[in-house]
């Protein structure tokens, strides 16, 4: 008899294994689809990726969220994207509460990328029209060229007002020596004053919230709740 009750026993527990194994495995297989989905749904939104996206869905199992609507935890990594005309690199989006139907809804939307050094360069050129080269040296981002025909370097900081990227005259020196801003030639220093980095097309309640300087340029953030990520508009012909 006891023989018999174990025997039914270890069919019953093999039995459960079986199913939760299968369980296990499908929910796997949907949390490929969903990381898929999310995926094209990103690299839609912006303009030339550059990369394949590397997404990671937290929470299991997944088939409960689900049913529910909403994956709670997404996170994915691109190497890199043009966003309104600015190329990034190293692009990191962190969601929560993520609609598992299109257009994606998110709850919270946090956004990191780097504007590289040639952007910020490519804005100052056009900006001041002078012969100037930008970078970043011991963890500040300089400028440095020729001014009045003498030799310039700057001190640039980056900072966010109202949502817009702006980079700013923080110290000088021509000729080598070291200039209060303020007594620039009034052209000049207007021209080196609140630098607009232009970043466009984002979704709706994503805000650009803080930049530092990065080995590489600038790091930015942005930031945002109820955010919508409907594919990018296609270019007028």
């Amino acid at each position: 008899m006891r023989a018999r009750r174990g025997a039914r026993w270890a069919v019953v527990t093999g039995g459960l294994l079986v199913l939760l194994l299968a369980l296990v495995v499908v929910d796997r297989v949907v949390a490929a689809r969903v990381r898929q989905a999310v995926a094209d749904a990103f690299t839609a939104r912006v303009e030339q990726p550059v990369g394949e996206p590397h997404v990671e869905v937290g929470g299991f199992p997944l088939l409960g969220q689900l049913v529910s609507g909403e994956v709670d935890d997404v996170d994915l990594r691109l190497d890199g994207a043009t966003l309104g005309g600015v190329v990034m690199t190293d692009l990191s989006v962190d969601a929560q509460g993520v609609s598992t139907t299109g257009p994606h809804a998110m709850h919270t939307l946090d956004v990191q990328a780097t504007v590289p050094v040639a952007s910020v360069q490519d804005v100052v050129t056009q900006r001041t029209d002078l012969d100037v080269e930008v970078g970043v040296e011991g963890g500040e981002l300089q400028l440095s060229g020729t001014a009045l025909g003498l030799p310039l370097v700057a001190t640039l900081v980056p900072h966010v007002v109202d949502g817009r990227l702006l980079v700013d005259l923080a110290s000088v020196s021509v000729g080598g020596v070291g200039l209060d801003p303020s007594l620039l030639p009034a052209d000049l220093a207007g021209r080196l004053t609140d630098l607009a980095v232009p970043i466009k097309g984002l979704p709706e309640g994503l805000v650009l919230t803080d930049a530092v300087v990065h080995p590489d340029g600038l790091r930015i953030t942005a930031s945002g709740t109820d955010v919508t990520v409907t594919p990018a508009p296609t270019p007028a012909p």
